[in-house]
């Protein structure tokens, strides 16, 4: 996983956190381009500063890059949040090749 980008937004007692990641690269040889069937790979994302309480994150795709071949299939998911981190799962199924994968997040919750 690469962080492309990380920034704070301070709304008082209200702290807003958001980013850019690759969350993999895998052409031509990992296993996201050349498997088949259920696969999926998990990232681990720290806040620059933690929360006081688990914070509320929504993810979503901000890039993908894809083979032409077989259809697109790729699922995006926040499955764990705790107040110093949380994790997103990307998954795919079948014949889906994927090369690259950008997730744009945001957290808001209340500052330390």
């Amino acid at each position: 996983m690469r962080v492309i980008r990380q920034q704070t937004t301070d709304l008082g007692s209200i702290r807003a956190e958001s980013g850019k990641v690759e969350v993999f690269s895998h052409y031509p040889n990992g296993y996201m381009w050349t498997g088949n069937g259920p696969r999926e790979i998990d990232a681990v994302i720290q806040f620059q500063a933690g929360f006081r309480r688990d914070p509320v994150v929504q993810a979503s795709i901000s890039a993908l890059d894809s083979g032409n071949v077989a259809n697109t299939r790729v699922d995006v998911n926040v499955i764990s949040v705790t107040t110093q981190n949380f994790v997103v799962r990307v998954t795919t199924w079948a014949d889906t090749k994927l090369a690259t994968i950008h997730v744009s997040w945001m957290a808001i919750g209340r500052d330390l």
